[in-house]
């Protein structure tokens, strides 16, 4: 809608705090092929920082993020 053109994908499969490691390696298979059809790199798969240590070395490119919480009153 900008008309900046993207460069690659970023995989960003999660469902907040139901997100296991398992979910993350489950989605590669699917971000590989989005990558693939697109003709863009998958640049970086992001992962909640507690999962971080579990998934370093099983995927490539993974960066950590700390989730934020909206606390509801």
């Amino acid at each position: 809608a900008c008309g900046i053109a993207f460069t690659g994908i970023v995989n960003n499969s999660n469902l907040g705090t139901l997100t296991t490691a398992q979910t993350i390696l489950d989605s590669m298979d699917y971000a590989k092929e989005v990558a693939r059809l697109s003709g863009k790199p998958l640049v970086l798969t992001t992962v909640q920082d507690s999962l971080y240590e579990t998934l370093q070395g099983k995927v490539e490119n993974l960066f950590p993020l700390h989730l934020q919480q909206n606390l509801r009153i």
